[in-house]
């Protein structure tokens, strides 16, 4: 039997493979974006698909604040267990080329071209969209990542405090929420603050052997999530004002137990099968990222191409297909030269 120490380590080592599975479920919850509505506006859906809806608000409920609550954890491994991350200086210069680096080579390169394309965008929405960053198609997740860890460096220590860090959460959480409703979401920064409380439980899950989080099981978990998910898509459609606090209370409740639930979940998958020696999940988990930033706009023109010619759910796996295969196909070339890989390979 593993000892608690060698279990951490080892939970510590799956979230390779964790990360790489959130990245084909965020993939995945794109391919199906397209019949929830608004999502690529181009074209409509000539095909409608409950299914499809449903598989996109599943997906959605967790994969992102899963990936953020894996970030939160992996930060605290570094810091302070690692001796990683002292000098403030120094730290934002790494996340600036690991993250914002990426964001401009990928924006002006590629997502730019195609959605003006697409969009037939003014410069105008170009510079509101883009270099404002206030929408940055789904590059929005590079720099809401970017700020969280420019919030949470300074703050690092007051965490320690659990009820500190509830407070901090829930202020964060309720300013990005509202902050947005009423100011410019330039650069991204009130969807950041609206993300502190999943980093700050990565931080705690790795902090706390016998945090009580830890104690419920798995089961409970899933049952929970069930509950909260069936209640918050109840309410998803509420007209009044009373409705629509308890949808983003439920939400934020059933983002929490989603991302908590997926963790543990592939945890114990990843405990069961040999993933370390796979060259295929290798092959993934050292691309995940470089598939995050190439997937969307492939989809907008699998969907172009397959709209209305197939079924819809044969339509969201050929998108998957497509994404999948031609993002890989555009990051194994990137890697190849000196000059692109220069851009995405800054890991710390």
């Amino acid at each position: 039997m593993a000892t608690p120490e060698q279990y951490k380590e080892k939970e510590l080592d799956n979230c390779t493979l964790i990360k790489a599975v959130l990245m084909l479920a965020v993939c995945l919850g794109h391919c199906a974006n397209f019949w929830t509505g608004g999502w690529f506006n181009v074209v409509t859906p000539k095909y409608q698909s409950d299914t499809l809806i449903f598989i996109s608000k599943w997906l959605n409920s967790f994969h992102i604040y899963c990936f953020v609550l894996i970030s939160g954890y992996l930060y605290s491994y570094n810091r302070n267990e690692c001796g990683k991350y002292n000098v403030y200086k120094t730290f934002i210069t790494k996340k600036t080329k690991r993250l914002i680096l990426p964001y401009v080579f990928v924006t002006i390169s590629f997502v730019i071209p195609i959605e003006s394309f697409l969009y037939d965008y003014s410069l105008e929405q170009i510079i509101e969209k883009y270099v404002l960053c206030e929408s940055p198609s789904h590059l929005w997740f590079l720099w809401m990542l970017f700020w969280l860890f420019i919030i949470i460096w300074p703050l690092t220590k007051k965490f320690s405090n659990d009820w500190m860090a509830i407070v901090i959460s829930t202020m964060s959480y309720v300013i990005g929420t509202l902050g947005g409703l009423r100011i410019p979401n330039y650069f991204c920064i009130f969807t950041s603050l609206s993300y502190v409380p999943f980093f700050i439980i990565g931080m705690k899950l790795r902090e706390k052997r016998n945090w009580f989080i830890r104690k419920v099981s798995l089961t409970i978990y899933c049952v929970l999530y069930i509950i909260c998910f069936m209640a918050w898509s109840y309410f998803a459609d509420g007209i009044n004002s009373i409705e629509k606090i308890i949808y983003i209370g439920l939400g934020l409740v059933l983002h929490i137990i989603g991302a908590i639930s997926i963790f543990f979940l592939l945890q114990r998958l990843a405990n069961i099968i040999t993933w370390e020696k796979s060259k295929l999940w290798g092959f993934l988990s050292k691309r995940s990222m470089m598939v995050y930033l190439y997937h969307q706009q492939l989809i907008y023109f699998s969907i172009l191409w397959f709209n209305g010619l197939v079924p819809p759910f044969f339509n969201f796996l050929l998108n998957f297909g497509v994404a999948l295969v031609g993002a890989l196909i555009i990051s194994s070339a990137l890697l190849r030269f000196r000059y692109t890989r220069f851009f995405f390979n800054n890991r710390n």
